[in-house]
């Protein structure tokens, strides 16, 4: 019979913390991975890595009515709230694809 002291406890706990650290690891990878098809971040990912930046909001916004900037900024928040990293917004004159908070396609 296995004898449970200090240090076997110890040692169950630093594999099972690593076995947790190594699939969180795992799900980041295949959160940045174009060919996998998730599509929502893990917890933990830094929101800066795929929420969309003032500076890219600032030029996507640049050149529209005041009416269509609040339109396509609702539905930029509205996406970002959802977890989306991978969304298009429209407007009466064109959509803008989005991905990882930037624009990689787009229509006017």
């Amino acid at each position: 019979m296995i004898e449970f002291n200090e240090q076997t406890i110890a040692l169950i706990l630093a594999i099972l913390a690593a076995v947790w650290k190594w699939w969180q690891e795992r799900q980041v990878q295949a959160f940045f991975d174009p060919d996998d098809p998730l599509e929502t971040p893990p917890s933990g990912t830094p929101t800066r890595s795929y929420k969309m930046s003032d500076g890219v909001r600032g030029y996507l916004l640049f050149g529209h009515t005041e009416q269509e900037q609040a339109d396509l900024s609702r539905q930029i928040d509205d996406a970002e709230r959802d977890g989306k990293i991978k969304y298009t917004i429209s407007w009466g004159g064109g959509y803008y694809r989005i991905e990882y908070g930037q624009i990689i396609g787009g229509s006017r």
